[in-house]
């Protein structure tokens, strides 16, 4: 009888240990699984960005309600994508964009218009042909031309590849806030000179694309 008890005993001790083993082996697992959980939790919010409080840039619209781009009021500057082109154009409240001072001319205080907003370097002598398009802040080259009677505005739109020098023989300045000389043509004296430029790659009428009146949205 004594051996029966004490075989009865030693069982119970074994089942006891492997009973002891698996609740250990079971609370390892689920203490590997909560940080396994915890670790994916912290990637998770590691890899979430921050948010932002910069406002995001107003929109100017064409006269069809099409979105031209996104407006930079500092510049008075929206930026176009055209055909895959990335470009930089000036825009006006100015309801005459030949107006010699800015501070003299009507303004809107809702519409806008395209306008010339730097100078333009030709290769000719005379401001005629294509003008000569310049870097442009890390978009595409571009340079413009713009129609004094119509108002209309055209983007020519150089090459993603190296400048080369351009003999620049005629300049024509903004159509605004140069006074008297805004929009004229001078030659370049005595004998011109040489800019870094780019060769024409693209035309495109930018106020036949995005028609007039223009709004900011």
């Amino acid at each position: 009888m004594k051996t029966v008890s004490i075989v009865a005993i030693a069982l119970l001790g074994i089942n006891a240990a492997a009973f002891a083993q698996s609740s250990i082996e079971i609370k390892g697992a689920a203490i590997s699984s909560n940080a396994s959980s915890s670790a994916g939790s912290n990637d998770a919010s590691q890899k979430k960005k921050p948010e932002s409080n910069l406002p995001e840039l107003p929109a100017l619209v064409d006269a069809t309600g099409k979105v031209a781009g996104p407006y930079v009021p500092s510049g008075q500057t929206v930026i176009l994508r055209i055909d895959g082109a990335l470009i930089a154009a000036t825009v006006t409240n100015q309801l005459d964009v030949n107006i010699p001072f800015p501070s003299l001319g009507q303004q809107s205080g809702s519409t806008y218009r395209w306008a010339l907003g730097e100078v333009t370097w030709f290769l000719s002598s005379d401001c005629s042909g294509p003008p000569i398009p310049l870097a442009s802040a890390g978009l595409r080259p571009v340079a413009f031309t713009q129609d004094k009677r119509t108002g209309a505005l055209t983007a020519y739109i150089g090459g993603t590849g190296l400048s080369t020098p351009k003999p620049a023989n005629s300049v024509r300045q903004p159509s605004l806030g140069k006074g008297p000389q805004g929009g004229q043509c001078t030659q370049q004296f005595p004998f011109g000179g040489t800019i870094q430029g780019f060769d024409v790659e693209q035309t495109v009428v930018v106020s036949q694309r995005f028609p007039e009146p223009l709004t900011v949205r």
